[in-house]
């Protein structure tokens, strides 16, 4: 990656930080109607950490558990809150359901740390004592969203029970976790209601199925220097760095410019590396043209020598 152009995950992270980018994420993807209102959304805390106890051999061993989300928001919902996660994925992860999974669940362990420290202790019963939290207390429900941006489309497992080796006689009894997968880049029945979010579907879908060179629409300059990272294509990235709004098929124009510039660029470097070959070249020669003359005339002399004695 050209070091000039920020990361996915940096640039994905910023494209969030829009709340009328996240709500609409959720709101289109999840609930198919504005559940989510953008001036209600607040960020909270994204690192996690718990530890875990683990007895070997009558030894407790205590293991901590660190995890940091992508992105993550509290929204209010009709008086209800919810925590509302995104995982940003450009690689297919196999174990996305077991990460995921983690990851809530180290938000209701997070939930329920503050909550046994600030619940009002007087009159607990043992069992609540035991608990560390009063009864009938209630958690806020998470949510995660993960937004894969890959050039393959998502074949990795979308739930628990696709990662499970289990006899169907036990299945019911297992506890599935489905995965909320958006394959922003293949999964042509997405519609989004926000323009930057839909914008940028269309690019990723567009080059991915390799028709992107027809494109005419004017797209937000933003939104392409995006889908320019997301794609690891530096000279897509440079072409739309102004803001404003830009025809698709100029801004390929300019890429286009750009990776002729680059070539052009290496070509002139290696021409430069190769002229200052040939020049050290040329001087060796020189020296060696030196070194014969010099080697000539000493011949001469002794030549001239000889001629004398004989």
């Amino acid at each position: 990656m050209a070091k000039n152009m920020p990361t996915a995950d940096e640039a994905l992270k910023k494209f969030f930080s829009d709340n009328a980018v996240f709500a609409d994420l959720f709101n289109s993807f999840l609930f198919k109607c504005e559940f989510i209102k953008e001036d209600e959304l607040v960020s909270v805390e994204t690192a996690y950490a718990d530890s875990v106890s683990v007895n070997q051999s009558k030894k407790e061993r205590i293991g901590k558990i660190t995890k940091y989300r992508d992105i993550a928001r509290k929204a209010s919902t009709f008086g209800n809150f919810v925590i509302l996660g995104i995982e940003n994925q450009s690689e297919i992860h196999h174990a996305m359901p077991v990460r995921t999974m983690l990851y809530d669940a180290l938000e209701y362990c997070k939930q329920m740390e503050i909550l046994s420290v600030k619940q009002e202790r007087e009159g607990w019963t043992v069992d609540e004592f035991l608990s560390r939290i009063s009864k009938n207390t209630k958690v806020i429900p998470v949510i995660t969203c993960v937004f894969y941006t890959g050039e393959k489309p998502w074949d990795g497992p979308r739930c628990l029970h696709d990662m499970l080796d289990m006899d169907d006689r036990i299945k019911k009894f297992v506890p599935n976790y489905p995965l909320n997968i958006i394959d922003i880049g293949h999964d042509y029945g997405l519609s989004f209601n926000n323009k930057e979010l839909n914008e940028l579907k269309n690019i990723l879908q567009m080059v991915y199925s390799n028709c992107v060179d027809n494109i005419a629409d004017e797209i937000n300059s933003n939104v392409i220097s995006l889908a320019g990272i997301l794609l690891n294509d530096n000279a897509l990235y440079l072409s739309a760095k102004k803001g404003g709004r830009v025809k698709m098929c100029e801004a390929l124009k300019k890429r286009d410019m750009h990776i002729f510039a680059e070539k052009d660029a290496e070509i002139a470097e290696k021409d430069a590396e190769i002229a200052e070959k040939d020049a050290e070249i040329a001087e060796k020669e020189a020296e060696l043209a030196e070194k014969e003359a010099e080697l000539a005339e000493k011949e001469a002399e002794i030549a001239a020598l000889k001629a004398k004695l004989s």
